[in-house]
């Protein structure tokens, strides 16, 4: 969190007042699996980008510009580890069977842009809907 001061208005008092990095909806559900192995599942199946479950690492939380969170993946597969973004579905239905966090997933072109703090959702590859669960 970060602390900072209110500014005066209407001859009142400034007030200091504290603001939360990230989004406070369904990022604890997703915390949880934090530098665990865990696997994500498609949420329709139907021109799913992953088709089936995928064994992947999540890495580290990242908040970029706004502090938007967004979470480093590692996709593992046999041949090559491929890393992708996940971010927390903030909206409408956000967990499936009322315990599995609802992400977005994007590619990302090189691990060097998760480094660039003016970046946005939109500066990544929508690639689908997914949920996270042990794996």
């Amino acid at each position: 969190f970060t602390l900072y001061k209110n500014d005066t208005f209407n001859g009142r008092r400034s007030k200091w007042k504290f603001r939360f990095h990230g989004e406070i909806y369904n990022e604890p559900y997703i915390d949880y699996y934090l530098e665990e192995y865990c696997s994500v599942f498609p949420l329709s199946k139907r021109n799913s980008y992953i088709i089936s479950h995928r064994l992947i690492m999540i890495e580290k939380k990242i908040f970029l510009k706004d502090d938007e969170t967004f979470y480093l993946v590692k996709v593992i597969n046999d041949d090559k580890n491929e890393y992708m973004l996940i971010k927390p579905k903030k909206s409408g239905k956000i967990l499936v069977k009322r315990k599995y966090p609802i992400v977005a997933l994007f590619s990302i072109q090189d691990l060097s842009d998760i480094k660039d703090k003016s970046l946005t959702a939109e500066d990544f590859s929508f690639r689908e809907w997914v949920f996270v669960k042990h794996r």
